[in-house]
Formats: structure tokens, sequence, C-alpha cells
């Protein structure tokens, strides 16, 4: 039986489609819908009333096949500011690809995950750095797949180090380490033993930036045990 729904989401992904649909793939507080939606006429040319990463209220047709179409679009934010420069939009693309490989865990807490993903857009559309954005959002994103690092140390120590394997601190370097100081480590214990909105407030003018940077980025890549090819052309900018 065909239904009409009403969904709040923000718009990870536009593809073209064999026909003049496009396909757009939004996230929800429920999940990600794959909906198709045909572009406005004006004058003879197609004209768009959305555009990728757009975040609003969404009309949506469910026909009896299961099949979904977007009515409407009523935009609350475009995060325009995500397009001053190509750094910051490839960073957002960056977070669009992880945030649709997290949700292909069964237990993907979709809520959270929404709101951590319109966190870090709009810090990015406001002009925050994407060195202090990035870091908070792979370490919040590893936390919901489950495999947030221990941080876990046999005694205390002015440097450690961070095995990305089973994310504990050794006083020794290990094979899979990396070496850390306490400050950083306490960072990144802040980072994830935070709510999304205070998570990215600590990254500010803090002098273990550059490390968190790295060590989060490494994280994300050893555990997702696959390759973004939005993170290697942000890393060819940035």
């Amino acid at each position: 039986m065909s239904t009409t729904i009403k969904k709040n989401g923000i718009i990870l992904k536009i593809s073209d489609t064999p026909g003049k649909d496009k396909l757009l793939q939004i996230l929800t507080g429920d999940g990600i819908v794959s909906a198709f939606m045909t572009p406005k006429r004006s004058g003879g040319k197609k004209s768009f009333i959305f555009d990728v990463f757009t975040f609003g209220e969404f009309i949506i047709y469910v026909t009896d096949k299961g099949n979904s179409l977007v009515n409407s679009v009523n935009p609350f934010e475009c995060f325009y500011g995500l397009r001053d420069d190509i750094v910051t939009l490839s960073a957002a693309a960056y977070f669009s690809e992880l945030v649709r490989y997290a949700a292909t865990d069964c237990d993907c807490d979709f809520q959270s995950l929404l709101a951590l993903f319109l966190k870090a857009l709009r810090l990015l559309s406001d002009g925050a750095g994407v060195k202090s954005v990035k870091p908070v959002f792979e370490f919040k994103i590893a936390q919901m797949l489950g495999f947030a690092p221990c941080l876990e140390a046999e005694e205390k120590s002015a440097r450690y180090y961070f095995d990305i394997d089973d994310g504990r601190l050794y006083i020794n370097e290990v094979k899979n380490g990396f070496p850390l100081s306490r400050n950083a480590v306490y960072l990144i214990y802040k980072i994830l033993n935070s709510d999304t909105e205070t998570a990215f407030s600590y990254m500010h003018d803090n002098n273990e930036l550059d490390a968190v940077f790295s060590i989060a980025e490494q994280y994300i890549l050893y555990h997702t045990e696959r390759e973004f090819s939005s993170l290697k052309f942000l890393n060819g900018v940035i």
C-alpha cells in the first residue's frame, strides 16, 4: 500500500540516473533513505531546489512496490560556507562517506549519527579549521562503531605509545604504536567522554592538535579496513 511520510534529514549524496531523475541518499534519525527526485523545469532548463548537504524536511511518497519518491524539500540549513574553499568541501565529502559507512552497522544509532554530522558541518561552514574538526569526527565515528580506544596503560608516564590495533597505551615502543604525550592522550580521552556539542570545543588552539589529527586518521583507517576516496582527495588539497 502506498503512503506519504515526512522526514527530517540531510542529503549525503546525489547520483544521476539513466533518466531525468536524481537519486538522493538522505540521512534521517531512523536511517538512510534512498529516494528519487525529479528536477523542476524552468525555461526549458533543469533547475534544482536542493543540493548535497541540504538539511530539511522531506515529503516522501512510498509506492506500493516500495520505491521512494521525494515530493518536496523544505530546507532548514544549506551550509553554504562549505563551498568557500576546496579543503572545507572535501572534508564535508569525507565526513559524508564516513557516515554512509557507519550507517551500514546493524546497531547504528542514527539519531546520534545525524547530530554528529550536523554539528561537524555547522562548524566547517562557520569557518572552523578542518584540522580541529576532523579528528573529533573520526574518533566519535569509531566510538559509534564500537572500537573506541580504551586508553589504558600499566603506569603513568609523560609519554606513551598508542597502539592503533588495541587502542591501549604502552610505555615502551610497540609495532603499531604512535608516540603521544600525556596531554594528547588526555585530549583524546575528553573527546571520547564528552557529548557531541562539547567534544569539538577541546580542539580549539590546542597544542596537541597535529598529533591527534594524525592518530585519529590512522586509527579510523586501520579499524574500518578500507580506503575512502574522498579522504585521498582531501589529503591531496589540505
